[in-house]
């Protein structure tokens, strides 16, 4: 799945994504409708609305899997990035977690 910021959206506004660029989406989240993109601009990844995109291409990524929470959030990415404590692994730079992320994010890109 890939997707274009509008060039009116917030991630744009904030100089986190290109205008006119297109983004391989790494995660998607139903609850509020989240897709977590790679800024190659901030080094980083972040969760952005999905109304501030179009979706240039629909295909499924072959590694994604589905879960749904307890909240009743529907999300869709990789099993390894689904598991129990991978983000908060990930955000104390867990070298694991790290490296889990970026052979994803490498397959995904």
């Amino acid at each position: 799945m890939r997707v274009m910021p509008r060039s009116d959206s917030k991630p744009v506004k904030d100089g986190w994504l290109e205008a006119g660029a297109t983004y391989a989406v790494l995660f998607l989240q139903t609850f509020r409708q989240d897709v977590l993109v790679w800024s190659d601009m901030q080094r980083a990844v972040a969760l952005f609305p999905l109304s501030g995109f179009d979706v240039v291409d629909r295909s499924i990524p072959e590694s994604w899997v589905i879960d749904v929470d307890l909240n009743g959030c529907v999300m869709l990415g990789p099993a390894r990035w689904l598991e129990d404590g991978f983000w908060d692994r990930y955000h104390e730079a867990d070298p694991v977690a790290v490296e889990v992320f970026e052979e994803e994010r490498a397959r995904l890109a």
